[in-house]
């Protein structure tokens, strides 16, 4: 496991016999211990601090019966520990209620996002323009003034160098040349975190594959799909090298940010769906890539579609940013409480739950 996925368990409860799988280790309660009360000092910041504190390895981390034999708890009395944990179950068990209305929220902004893209760059921005049929199953009418084109039409695709010269693990560098792959695009944006840099003579011994500023990069094998712009103002470089997993969609002038806005919508993902090949990693090729149909207004609109599509865009944006800033401090005063509460910081030996308040579940039993 990572360092972050130190600590992870399982509270086991039920009657049912269970087997421990492989690299796992059991906890056997002595009596007076309250296994819910122990769930919740394994969960929290300062037992597992302490894990991590102790683990070993580099890369992958293992945590041993000696490590969690060493680690420090705190045994309030058998009645004091119970105690604890229904405060924690009724408190953690609201506050999972709002997180997971947070994360619907979120899931609901990110759904009508893609469908106001989805409209502007199928039926435009004007609803009073007569429409014509696109005869394409999964795009329906566009605007009659509008054309539908296969992308390879107005764009060209290119593959990346897959010969002997391809870099290699020993060919990254701390900088240089950037090394773009699919860990390098977040929310159709291309981020220059945990960025690869290959030298410039290792760059200028590769045929192809080659970005340059304004060029669209697109994964093309394991999650396929993903789009992002090649921006020098992001990057730091105006030219790179995509990996293995990655195409380069070059379009004509003045379509790369319309090209990355279709390839959000509905009927982008369709085609992907239906084209894309292989059982068990999907993949897609040239053809595939350059085959999908796009419905193209004249070149004239697109600026003013791109712009007014880019402000709905950043309004969407700062919904979801506000969503994920809300689910963090929640996730954050669920961590402090269970921690306040297992280290006795806070008392709730007189604590009962509100008069009002329904049963709640248990919380989480896998952390």
């Amino acid at each position: 496991m990572n360092l972050e996925g130190v600590g992870n368990f399982t509270h086991v409860s039920g009657s049912e016999p269970l087997f421990a799988g492989y690299h796992t280790i059991i906890y056997s309660l002595d009596s007076d211990v309250s296994s819910r009360f122990l769930a919740y000092c394994l969960e929290s910041f300062a037992f597992r601090t302490q894990l991590r504190m102790g683990v070993k390895g580099v890369k992958v981390f293992s945590v041993t019966q000696e490590i969690l034999r060493g680690g420090i708890a705190w045994i309030p009395t058998t009645a004091e520990q119970t105690q604890i944990a229904r405060f924690l179950d009724h408190e953690t068990a609201r506050i999972d209620a709002l997180i997971k209305e947070q994360q619907r929220l979120i899931e609901l902004l990110k759904e009508k996002r893609q469908a106001v893209i989805s409209h502007a760059v199928t039926k435009g921005l004007d609803h009073t323009v007569p429409m014509k049929n696109s005869d394409v199953k999964w795009l329906g009418e566009v605007p009659a003034h509008w054309e539908v084109k296969p992308l390879r039409y107005v764009s060209t695709m290119i593959d990346g160098d897959r010969s002997s010269a391809y870099p290699s693990e020993g060919d990254l560098v701390g900088e240089g040349i950037p090394f773009v792959s699919s860990k390098n695009i977040v929310g159709y944006k291309l981020t220059d975190k945990n960025l690869n840099f290959i030298t410039p003579e290792k760059f200028n011994s590769l045929s192809r594959g080659k970005l340059c500023d304004g060029d669209l990069v697109i994964t093309v094998r394991g999650t396929i799909g993903h789009v992002a712009v090649f921006d020098s103002a992001v990057i730091g470089s105006k030219t790179g090298f995509i990996n293995a997993q990655m195409m380069i969609i070059r379009p004509d002038v003045g379509l790369t940010e319309y090209i990355r806005l279709c390839s959000e919508s509905y009927f982008w993902q369709k085609q992907l769906d239906v084209a894309a090949y292989g059982s068990t990693v999907k993949q897609l090729s040239n053809p595939i890539v350059g085959g999908l149909v796009i419905a193209l207004p004249p070149r004239a609109e697109i600026p003013l579609l791109v712009s007014e599509v880019r402000a709905l865009e950043s309004e969407f944006e700062t919904l979801i940013s506000q969503s994920l800033i809300g689910t963090s401090l929640l996730q954050e005063r669920r961590s402090s409480l269970i921690f306040a509460a297992v280290t006795g910081k806070i008392d709730v030996r007189d604590w009962q739950p509100p008069a009002n308040a329904s049963t709640p579940k248990l919380a989480k039993e896998a952390v």
